[in-house]
């Protein structure tokens, strides 16, 4: 369904067939580089996501909780933006809310979906042109 799988024998992921490079760094490391990030922004940043709220808050709750963590997350972030969730509500009876589906529909533009960079780049372009920034914290919700 997204083109994302991993074949254990091999332990290899590929994206749509194309063999991803795997970079080696423990969740841990990623985590406190990733905090280290976020911490040294003049201000606690916001975070945003499409289905950030359901999906990536979670997990980045979870592993950096198993990873000792948390905390040090959780003063470093204060909201979230949920992108799904601003969608949903701003332009209601869409077939699909799929953030590919809606950069294509909203912006003209075509790309491979769950691709971070790819992905980062194309949310930032959508967000920053169909929802205003008066309606921003409508869909603001804490970390």
């Amino acid at each position: 369904m997204t083109g994302i799988e991993y074949d254990l024998d091999m332990d290899e992921m590929t994206v749509h067939g194309q063999k991803v490079q795997l970079m080696l760094m423990s969740i841990s490391s990623a985590l406190e580089a990733f905090i280290n990030f976020i911490s040294n922004r003049p201000t606690n940043p916001i975070l945003v996501g499409h289905n950030i709220v359901r999906f990536d808050n979670p997990i980045l709750r979870n592993a950096t909780a198993n990873c000792g963590q948390l905390e040090l997350l959780e003063n470093s972030v204060n909201l979230c933006i949920d992108t799904l969730q601003a969608f949903r509500s701003k332009y209601q009876g869409l077939k699909s809310y799929k953030q590919q589906r809606l950069v294509s529909m909203f912006i003209g533009v075509h790309y491979k979906a769950h691709d971070a960079i790819q992905d980062t780049i194309h949310l930032k372009m959508l967000f920053q042109q169909k929802i205003r920034l008066d309606e921003m914290m409508e869909y603001t919700t804490r970390f």
